[in-house]
């Protein structure tokens, strides 16, 4: 194989040469220079990641507000009827009754429609409610049972220990 100057192989290529001739003679004359990152490629990847680094604290902010929701307590999702539909107070962002619902929820679909802003807020940027206290974080229902678990275990008191007299 012969070694072309570009001048050559272009006026080869003109009269209808071999192509591996005149690609070949194209390959030894080009060399690449060194790569330079310029002020579009950094402005670019600027440009690119700052959208989701924003959604990312979003994101986790509606997640934290859903988590604390005394209304749902961190579900989603509230009895309406005999369905479960979204959180007003929350938005019901990420409703999650568990992995059986989430992979079988097809049999019953619908769950209020599309997506709410949470209760008293102004901006799509979120401000986040202080965390639930341990009572607010039970439901009615575990509530109700210490209750009664508190009156079981209790000593009852005597009448003359509450202050009243005996005889009376």
């Amino acid at each position: 194989m012969m070694v072309m100057s570009v001048a050559s192989a272009s006026a080869a290529a003109g009269t209808h040469a071999d192509a591996a001739v005149v690609a070949a003679a194209t390959a030894a004359a080009y060399t690449p220079g060194p790569v330079e990152v310029g002020w579009e490629i950094w402005a670019g990847f600027i440009a690119g990641v700052i959208p989701f680094a924003i959604a990312t604290v979003e994101f986790s902010k509606r997640i934290l507000i859903q988590r604390r929701c005394p209304t749902c307590r961190g579900k989603g999702l509230v009895q309406r009827g005999r369905f479960l539909k979204k959180c007003n107070d929350c938005g019901g962002m990420l409703p999650w009754m568990g992995w059986r619902y989430f992979l079988l929820g097809t049999a019953d679909p619908g769950n209020g429609g599309v997506l709410q802003q949470p209760r008293g807020q102004t901006s799509v940027f979120y401000s986040v409610p202080p965390p639930l206290d341990k009572q607010q974080q039970q439901g009615p229902e575990q509530q109700q049972a210490q209750q009664q678990h508190q009156g079981a275990t209790r000593p009852a008191v005597p009448a003359a220990d509450k202050g009243e007299e005996p005889g009376r």
